[in-house]
């Protein structure tokens, strides 16, 4: 008599396989996926200090008064940004306590960037003195 052995695997075998190796990949692609909307997350948020440095500085410079109440967007560069300022106070005459905020949406759900910083008034600078008596003059 031959003896009849088989090598191989069985078909439920193949199928548990399958089942693992499907579940796997699966996993796998809901961590790329993942990784990816944070990224984005961040790009975002790391534009949005940017832009917020960038008020700072115009705020720092004397082009937006600080012993005011304030808001803007940034144009046409950076659609679906926009940004606002409170001023307070301080005990000292000419330093002010800014909070600046930043907003945008993300995946329609709003995020916000906030800077506190203290900031002592400035006479506005010739430029934007200039804007000023121009846009008086109209």
């Amino acid at each position: 008599m031959k003896s009849t052995s088989t090598r191989g695997f069985t078909l439920v075998e193949v199928l548990c396989a399958l089942v693992i190796l499907t579940s796997a990949i699966i996993l796998i692609a809901q961590g790329f996926s993942t990784g990816i909307r944070g990224t984005e997350l961040a790009q975002r948020a790391t534009l949005a200090q940017m832009l917020a440095g960038d008020v700072i500085g115009r705020l720092e410079a004397g082009e937006i008064p600080v012993n005011k109440d304030a808001d803007g967007d940034f144009g046409e560069d950076f659609p679906g940004y926009a940004w606002s300022m409170t001023s307070l106070t301080e005990g000292l005459p000419g330093l002010y306590q800014v909070v600046l905020r930043v907003t945008w949406t993300d995946r329609g759900e709003p995020r916000e960037l906030v800077v506190a910083r203290l900031i002592n008034e400035r006479e506005q600078t010739s430029r934007s003195a200039g804007k000023k008596q121009e846009s008086e003059q109209k």
